[in-house]
């Protein structure tokens, strides 16, 4: 017993894995540090298959403040998972690595609408993009689609709208043309009809006035013509001996 606690005072020490709650700097796995509580405070011990295994079961577990792992020696793949009253009791050990839970935490998968930019940074999806949770990356909206910042999904761009552009926003469709829902560009209305900005139909040219062209708009009949019907493409003439004011609608 006697040679046991010398070996253990003077030989081992901890390695953190990351110490965010401690007060010391942050640091890159098996940096040497002196040890907390490798012997006490354990909710229980298993045989982990890895470090990250044993990280991933203390996320989980909400009683769970810190995890000690055994890298090497006789125990080497135990996982002692830690309860809060681990840091009064020090005790250090060269073959283990230790992890505290706001470090396991921030390690952990992002939600959706943000991605992983760095080992315990999760950075949120600019407009137009999206994620899952999980991700490493947002992924561009499909043309037709947008998405607000923080977006798990995409919308269809609405009536009256359109993308062309994976990343692009929504651009309104200029007067004399259209769009349905998910729109990546706006269709020009067919003669004889026009529309104003950001129009989800095409409506008839009114009587008195005529579109003989796809996306122009509606112009009013000159003299001694008329038009007595909605959607002209032209203007009638009037008869032999008859006159009319611009515009007329007989």
């Amino acid at each position: 017993m006697i040679i046991i606690a010398r070996v253990t005072s003077t030989m081992m020490r901890l390695i953190y894995w990351c110490s965010l709650d401690t007060g010391l700097r942050e640091v890159n796995h098996r940096k040497q540090a002196p040890g907390v509580d490798v012997w006490f405070g354990d909710l229980y011990a298993w045989m982990s298959p890895s470090f990250q295994a044993c990280k991933d079961r203390c996320r989980t577990d909400s009683r769970c403040r810190a995890i000690v792992w055994f890298n090497s020696g006789w125990l080497k793949g135990k996982c002692h998972m830690k309860k809060s009253g681990y840091s009064s009791i020090r005790n250090p050990c060269i073959w283990c690595t230790s992890a505290f839970k706001p470090c396991i935490d921030k390690e952990g998968p992002c939600t959706a609408g943000k991605y992983k930019s760095s080992r315990l940074v999760c950075s949120t999806c600019p407009a137009n993009t999206f994620s899952s949770s999980g991700a490493t990356r947002c992924i561009s909206c499909p043309a037709g689609h947008f998405s607000g910042v923080g977006a798990s999904t995409c919308s269809p761009c609405p009536t009256g709208t359109f993308n062309g552009d994976e990343e692009g926003s929504c651009k309104t469709c200029p007067a004399n043309t259209f769009s349905s829902p998910g729109a990546t560009s706006c269709m020009s209305c067919p003669a004889g009809h026009f529309s104003g900005v950001g129009a989800s139909t095409c409506s008839p040219c009114p009587t008195g006035t005529f579109n003989g062209d796809e996306e122009g708009s509606c112009k009013t009949c000159p003299a001694n013509t008329f038009n007595d019907e909605v959607g002209a493409l032209k203007c009638k003439e009037c008869g032999e001996g008859y006159a009319s004011p611009e515009g007329s609608t007989p």
